[in-house]
């Protein structure tokens, strides 16, 4: 298999220089700099795309948590897509990401306070410990919303770590003096959280993480790793195409994420599956996916080309590939009707983000036709039954009751116009 990556050198110098200059969008995405880091950490690879198979071992050391990036092409996301606009992508500005998410979790649950402190000390909440090595959290109540479950998993996770260590280290490959994170990010994060809750009050100040340094971030190995979890929502396995497809024909030949105003539209980039196919690759791609047949792989490329809210949406919600099928392809007419089927669904499960509102509007005229509808169904019932009726009684009436008949429909007519 041919993967033709740009190797951009060991250089520590041109790592930094692309972190300041690479991000050329107009759109100010905060995940530009984060972006042009983890484009420098891709390598030359082998021919192998199972590289988690012949994975070479590393012995894990403990890192500086503020050298360690997250990779923005990561499949699996932990941080919502409402909360990632606060955030410039730099480790040192995660406190600031923390209160903001705190207060948009005060303003979802109408003023009241999501408490991570007593969580990290221990204190009985409506959730299950996680299992650090899982990062995944057995029961979820609806009634919670999308950024305070994507809180409390890391939360939880940290007061896991705090009392009983990280048992799984992270796994980074290394540029110059920065990494970025392969495996590990919901960790990562809990480690950060550790440090600004507990850093002047702990024995461990939290500022360095264990971590396993490989030579580059292999997206074949992540979508083997990402996938043995089987907990991926349709959006995430649909980014993990989108990569291994760009990967398959040629990595080079496709704009970064930095110059796309939406993430959505960089992985679009491979929506055609006529210009960008998987012949000749797709039982390497089900392999990597996890998935079982070449429909599948259709179906999740379908995805690439949603409205970018119904994207967004679907990736908070965690919906299935099934539901979004179901629910919303299925039934839509167009992409207005995309939009509106998908803000109907999302505020049917609580999802109270500011984002919906431009949106909302959608669903007056989802009532108006509901109304119009209703009311064509009272006249054609009324044409059906009384109109029927009426002609059927007129051969039974006398003289004087079609005269009294013609004088009450007359005044029928008038109070009509």
């Amino acid at each position: 298999m041919s993967r033709r990556r740009k190797d951009r050198g060991d250089n520590p110098e041109n790592i930094f220089e692309e972190l300041t200059t690479t991000n050329t969008s107009s759109s100010g995405d905060a995940l530009g700099s984060t972006s042009a880091f983890a484009n420098a950490a891709y390598g030359s690879q082998t021919n192998n795309p199972f590289g988690a198979i012949q994975r070479t071992s590393y012995r894990a050391s403990n890192l500086p948590i503020d050298e360690i990036y997250p990779d923005s092409a990561q499949p699996r996301r932990v941080i919502p897509s409402s909360l990632r606009q606060y955030w410039n992508g730099q480790p040192q500005n995660l406190p600031d990401l923390f209160g903001r998410w705190l207060e948009e979790i005060r303003l979802e649950r109408d003023g009241q306070t999501l408490d991570i402190d007593a969580i990290l000390a221990g204190e009985t909440t409506e959730f299950s410990q996680l299992d650090p090595d899982g990062d995944t959290l057995p029961v979820v109540e609806s009634r919670f919303g999308v950024r305070e479950l994507a809180l409390i998993k890391i939360t939880e996770l940290a007061a896991s770590i705090q009392r009983d260590g990280l048992t799984n280290p992270i796994t980074v490959a290394q540029r110059g003096r920065l990494y970025v994170i392969e495996t590990g990010e919901r960790r990562w994060l809990a480690y950060h959280l550790l440090r600004w809750r507990l850093g002047s009050l702990s024995d461990q100040d939290w500022t360095t993480i264990p971590a396993r340094v490989v030579d580059t971030v292999d997206i074949w190995r992540q979508a083997t790793e990402n996938n043995a979890r089987d907990d991926l929502n349709a959006i995430a396995r649909t980014r993990q195409l989108a990569l291994l497809l760009m990967d398959v024909h040629g990595i080079d030949h496709f704009r970064p994420l930095d110059v796309f105003e939406t993430e959505q539209k960089y992985y679009a980039q491979v929506s055609d599956g006529a210009r960008f196919s998987a012949r000749g690759y797709a039982q390497d791609l089900l392999n990597a996916m996890g998935l079982r047949s070449s429909t599948q792989l259709r179906q999740y490329r379908q995805l690439l080309r949603l409205p970018n809210i119904v994207w967004v949406l679907a990736d908070d919600l965690d919906w299935s590939q099934n539901f979004i099928a179901k629910n919303i392809l299925n039934k839509a007419q167009n992409e207005r009707d995309e939009i509106r089927l998908a803000v109907k669904l999302a505020k049917s499960q609580g999802y109270s983000v500011s984002a919906l509102t431009v949106y909302e509007h959608l669903l007056d005229d989802e009532n108006r036709s509901a109304k119009a509808q209703k009311s064509g169904s009272k006249l054609d019932h009324w044409r059906r039954k009384g109109l029927k009726a009426l002609k059927k009684d007129l051969g039974n009436m006398s003289a004087g009751e079609r005269q009294q008949l013609i004088s009450e429909i007359r005044a029928l007519l008038s109070e009509l116009e």
